[in-house]
């Protein structure tokens, strides 16, 4: 009887079980207010999962940002 209410209460919380959803944000922060822009992200809840230097076809240069955070 031990066995079945164990069984019982696992299946229960597997059912209230909800995996966590993300969204996901790609930014361009501008080079001369980097750290302000991205400190801004950070207070609105997101977080950097990547971030590089990039340049477009005239050579122009920005960082290109994955940022991510709970829906």
């Amino acid at each position: 009887m031990l066995i079945v209410n164990v069984l019982v209460n696992l299946f229960q919380a597997f059912q209230s079980f909800k995996p966590i959803a993300y969204e996901y944000e790609i930014v361009s922060p501008n080079d001369l207010i980097f750290d302000s822009e991205m400190n801004e992200y950070g207070r609105k809840g997101w977080l950097a999962v990547s971030c590089r230097r990039a340049s477009d076809s005239f050579d122009n240069f920005r960082y290109e940002g994955i940022m991510i955070r709970k829906k």
